[in-house]
């Protein structure tokens, strides 16, 4: 081995270690099917996947612009459920595509105001693209091949099918979308070593300028609004405990960060805009032995306390997802 080499190895297996201690996020997918994904990507080779979730989502309460944490006024309760059933399907050796289809309740309590609304949410499709030709888990390193994790490229377009703020509805407790078109772009590093998953992912969301004549049920003066760009940092790490029966449970630590840059209107930005949000993750996981079929329980959560947030309400999603691969 050459000292390019050497000094290439051993940069990789320091920088695996420094990982191995970073939390992980649940939306990063196993190569070998497993893990406590809850993302439509399929497992390598695999031909067609079947998903279904249920997400329940409880605010509580928020951070201003300044940064502080605000609790909730007394005797509020705001929650809202998704029901989303999605699919992948493999369309050629290393790409992939997939689309997802929600279904929104909204229950709300807030401040004498009670309302429970439904209906549809925004529909996602998009692809994913693979940058790698065979499995990346590996149950020792033998190589510096073996350190080289899945590699995937994504793009998908939410599609604003939901309602959203700007259509007929009387509250923001109503909307069940964001009512534009976003198109999100993203990358997915993820490599398992026997029963070690380490999992890196990046993706950054644009959303179309559109215009604008009613808000909230009322009509207004019309003018142009675009959402800032969103940026999504998560970080994950996981342990998976394999049974006699080749049935396993996976653990999963996860850390996010969120930031939505300033919103224009009529192509001037709005400085009190944009927000900032620190996630934690943690999720379990259940896999039969052919890694075909696939439980999950996650629970993302912010910390209530001030420096967490800034321009955005705190909140705990809890998913129950389930999910089938045909090979």
């Amino acid at each position: 081995m050459t000292i390019l080499k050497k000094s290439i190895f051993f940069t990789m297996i320091a920088f695996i270690a420094v990982m191995v201690e970073i939390v992980r996020p649940l939306s990063a997918a196993s190569c070998c099917g497993g893990g406590a994904s809850a993302s439509l990507v399929l497992p390598k080779f695999a031909t067609f996947l079947f998903d279904t979730s249920i997400e329940h989502e409880k605010y509580n309460g928020y951070w201003n612009s300044k940064g502080e944490y605000k609790k909730d006024p007394p005797g509020s309760d705001l929650r809202q459920l998704r029901l989303s059933i999605g699919s992948a399907y493999r369309v050629h050796d290393n790409i992939q595509t997939f689309v997802s289809i929600p279904y929104v309740v909204n229950i709300n309590q807030y401040t004498g105001l009670k309302s429970t609304t439904y209906g549809a949410g925004d529909i996602t499709l998009g692809f994913n693209f693979e940058l790698f030709n065979d499995i990346r888990c590996v149950y020792r390193i033998l190589s510096l091949e073996d350190i080289w994790p899945a590699t995937y490229l994504g793009v998908k377009a939410i599609v604003p099918t939901g309602i959203s703020p700007y259509d007929n509805v009387p509250n923001s407790f109503d909307i069940t979308g964001l009512g534009f078109y976003t198109f999100n772009f993203s990358l997915l590093l993820d490599k398992t070593i026997k029963s070690f998953n380490i999992s890196l992912a990046g993706n950054y969301s644009i959303s179309a300028q559109r215009p604008v004549n009613m808000e909230y049920g009322r009509y207004i003066e019309p003018y142009y609004i675009q959402p800032g760009g969103k940026l999504n940092l998560t970080a994950s790490t996981g342990y998976t405990f394999s049974f006699d029966s080749m049935d396993s449970i996976t653990g999963t630590l996860g850390y996010g960060y969120t930031k939505e840059y300033y919103l224009k209107i009529n192509g001037i930005e709005n400085q009190n805009s944009g927000f900032l949000k620190h996630n934690l993750l943690v999720g379990i996981a259940f896999a039969t032995a052919d890694q075909n079929n696939v439980i999950k329980f996650n629970n993302a959560f912010n910390l209530p306390f001030t420096g967490w947030g800034v321009n955005k309400p705190a909140t705990i999603i809890t998913t129950l997802e389930y999910s089938h691969v045909f090979r």
